[in-house]
Formats: structure tokens, C-alpha cells, sequence
């Protein structure tokens, strides 16, 4: 069986939402380890984020400045023990998807 953080793992390394500034090996690296730093709660999170983002804001462009930002900001900055990652507040919205 596969657990809710896989599935988040899995559904945000096919979101590539930092294409423009890294590799996807690269990608797939921070979001890993974001997982090892911030914990499974955190990853989940961003892809609550990334989900809430696709389905409420309507401008494609809004859509990519917000995601590409807070990607970054929580991606970079996992190792940080006192950074609040953006997408803290958003894991319902992986768990009630």
C-alpha cells in the first residue's frame, strides 16, 4: 500500500513547478530532501498548496509567480530548523482531495 506522503512525493515530482531554474534531478532532490528536513506532514502540505493554487486561482500567470515562489522559498530554505514553510497551512487540501 502506498502511503499519503508517496503519493505526494509522486504527484509533485510529475509538477515540475521549478522547470525554469533546475533540472528535474534537481527538482526531485530538494523535494526529498524537503521531506528528510520539514517531515511528511510539511510535503504533503506542498502538494495541498500546489492543489489549492490549480484550483483557485484562475490567471495562469498568478498561478505560476505564486507556485514557482513558495516552492522556492520551502524548497531552499528545508534545512533551515526555524523557517515556517509558506505551505504549512495546506495539507487539508492534499487530505480531503
Amino acid at each position: 500500500m502506498v502511503s499519503e506522503t508517496e503519493k505526494a512525493l509522486i504527484f509533485l515530482t510529475k509538477r515540475d513547478v521549478l522547470s525554469e531554474k533546475f533540472s528535474h534531478v534537481k527538482y526531485v532532490f530538494l523535494l526529498v530532501n524537503y521531506l528528510e528536513h520539514q517531515g511528511e506532514d510539511m510535503l504533503q502540505a506542498l502538494a495541498g498548496f500546489y492543489l489549492y493554487v490549480i484550483k483557485n486561482v484562475t490567471d495562469q500567470d498568478k498561478q505560476h509567480r505564486m507556485l514557482v515562489s513558495t516552492f522556492m522559498h520551502d524548497l531552499l530554505q528545508a534545512e533551515d530548523e526555524l523557517m515556517l514553510p509558506r505551505s504549512s497551512d495546506y495539507q487539508r487540501f492534499w487530505t480531503n482531495r
